[in-house]
């Protein structure tokens, strides 16, 4: 509940108050989401090799996840007025709110929840390994990490999906009632709503697998290093 609170304090009274002062909101999202990866994380695990080997593999996660959204919103042209509701900030706002930033901001926001969950669970999976198993060489520690990561992928990866599925129900819903017969499928993707979703899901999946390699190899090294370089 704590880190909860701290995540949700940095969204309502740094990131939305800068916004509507006509501040770009992608960097100042990507600062929040590494400010909250270091203020959540240790209050979730404590201050251990795991902790920091989650930090480093969660804010290298969003740090990707921020390039590839930078990355398919200048491919895509994203336009960044993918709702009502960004159309009313942008004309009821007394600054020049940057609408493709905005909607780009919010693709890491969304990734950053499935980054840290993955970043904690393979940093503590690791660190039990090695504490049940002390004298493990460091190639059957990456080896039996990687299977844990394979079978939290397939889990994590339906969750994400599922989880964008259900808040886009009423635009899958738009597009049934669009699509005419001999329409080619491809078409729907033209729509601006649908690409900002697909982008969104991407970029998150994305960061997410390799946040987590990353994770692990973080949290291998620290060990290997205390080790003695063994």
């Amino acid at each position: 509940m704590a880190s909860l609170v701290a995540t949700i304090v940095l969204i309502f009274f740094v990131l939305i108050p800068l916004t509507l002062q006509g501040r770009t909101p992608l960097p100042i999202a990507m600062g929040i989401s590494v400010f909250a990866i270091f203020v959540t994380i240790p209050i979730i695990l404590g201050f251990k090799k795991k902790t920091l080997a989650a930090i480093l593999g969660a804010s290298s996660g969003v740090s990707l996840a921020t390039l590839l959204a930078l990355l398919s919103g200048r491919l895509m042209h994203l336009s960044g007025i993918v709702t009502d509701e960004m159309l009313t900030v942008f004309y009821a706002s007394f600054a020049d709110v940057d609408l493709r930033s905005l909607a780009l901001a919010g693709i890491v926001i969304s990734a950053l929840g499935a980054i840290m969950d993955v970043c904690i669970s393979i940093a503590s999976a690791t660190e039990e390994i090695f504490r049940a198993h002390p004298e493990i060489s460091i190639a059957k520690a990456f080896r039996a990490v990687f299977i844990v990561s394979a079978d939290m992928m397939g889990a994590t990866v339906n969750t994400l999906i599922f989880a964008y599925v259900g808040s886009a129900l009423p635009l899958l819903l738009l597009i049934a009632l669009r699509i005419e017969p001999g329409m080619p499928f491809w078409l729907t993707f033209n729509f601006t709503p649908v690409l900002s979703e697909l982008v969104k899901s991407a970029v998150g999946c994305i960061g997410m697998f390799l946040s987590m390699p990353a994770t692990a190899f973080f949290c291998i090294e620290l060990h290997r290093r205390s080790r003695g370089g063994a």
